[in-house]
């Protein structure tokens, strides 16, 4: 099982399923998974002020369904409540729970093309908590992206391409550095020179280069570049300009380019990795096993 991390939400599922949508820090809760063909998993929550009455929001789930294919109750570990039903694209497991501590109503549909297979569905549901206050750190993981970032941070904007994944990360303060991280595929056709000739290509005739060095990531060797960049008239004035920590390196086992980008409006001209900010790379590649031949 592989866990995965969405505002303050930790959720556990198999390997080869793949996140393949989350929410926003701004967004009600949601992720949704998929293997290399179907939806797999639906997680869903939200705030209530009440303690909601899991029994009636069964009933009303069966309203909802269509008579010929009538839900029916799972025994599934508590407190989670739970109906299944059969259709034609397989069995659904559609699961309810009240996290008393922290008032969120969850709300899990699992799907199953091939039939259900209850050890896994127990592990799903067990894994699903919340991470407690106070906690340090955060953990995402999704996308082949495995990382730790301090916990003032929130997710705000994710894009998804063929072959490049980029997360970017902030906080309520305006002034505060902003985290972007990159996890790039097929290097071998995009990369022709070094990681240091790549990340130079982004910098133009008004970006001042502070340092670049050689450094250590992960084992690996990496590239630093810290760069300065007037941002307007008005910034000027007050002697604040955009310093960038531009962090690149390539991981052979995983044949993928991770960049780590920290971007704060200063008037000085220093800036560091956050204590906290981890991204790990040389993780094995998940064997994929389809679920249902074509």
């Amino acid at each position: 099982m592989q866990a995965n991390h969405a505002a303050g939400v930790n959720i556990r599922h198999p390997a080869e399923w793949e996140l393949m949508q989350a929410n926003h820090a701004d967004q009600p809760g949601w992720c949704l998974f998929a293997d290399r063909i179907y939806q797999r998993l639906d997680v869903r929550w939200k705030p209530v002020k009440y303690v909601p009455n899991l029994e009636l929001l069964l009933d009303k789930y069966r309203q909802h369904k269509d008579s010929e294919a009538a839900p029916y109750r799972l025994i599934v570990p508590q407190p989670w409540q739970a109906l299944g039903q059969d259709t034609e694209q397989g069995q659904l497991t559609h699961a309810f729970r009240f996290f008393t501590d922290s008032r969120l109503l969850f709300e899990t549909t699992i799907i199953w093309p091939t039939g259900r297979n209850e050890q896994i569905e127990n592990e799903i549901l067990t894994g699903i908590d919340i991470q407690p206050p106070g906690t340090a750190n955060k953990l995402y993981q999704a996308m082949g992206i495995s990382m730790d970032i301090p916990a003032e941070y929130e997710l705000t904007d994710s894009t998804a391409t063929v072959g490049h994944i980029k997360w970017q990360f902030g906080q309520t303060s305006r002034n505060a550095p902003s985290i972007t991280v990159e996890r790039i595929a097929m290097p071998q056709y995009w990369l022709t020179g070094s990681i240091g000739d790549w990340q130079e290509s982004d910098v133009t005739e008004k970006t001042q280069v502070i340092d670049r060095r050689v450094i250590n990531c992960n084992g690996h060797n990496g590239q630093q570049l810290i760069t300065s960049k007037s941002i307007g008239p008005v910034s000027s004035l007050r002697g604040r300009r955009l310093i960038k920590l531009d962090r690149a390196w390539l991981c052979p086992s995983e044949n993928r380019v991770y960049r780590v980008t920290i971007a704060a409006r200063s008037t000085t001209e220093e800036i560091s990795i956050p204590d906290g900010l981890a991204i790990r790379c040389c993780k094995p590649v998940p064997k994929v096993k389809l679920t249902r031949t074509l």
